[in-house]
């Protein structure tokens, strides 16, 4: 009976272990992705501001 407890005891604290070790390489991770989002974010609105541009120019040349 005591080998089942030390045993359940050793396995119950090492999944404890390995899912906090999880939980904190995932968020190293997040940083990474926060940033790879904060430059598609900046893309997308640069493309748009673009378009926007296009789009003034195109209606000033047809307008005159």
């Amino acid at each position: 009976m005591n080998i089942f407890l030390i045993l359940s005891i050793i396995f119950v604290t090492s999944y404890l272990l390995l899912s906090i070790w999880d939980f904190l390489d995932e968020e190293d991770d997040t940083a990474s992705e926060e940033q790879a989002l904060a430059e598609f974010l900046q893309r997308r609105q640069d493309i748009q501001e673009a378009y926007l541009i296009a789009q003034k120019e195109l209606f000033k040349r047809r307008k005159f």
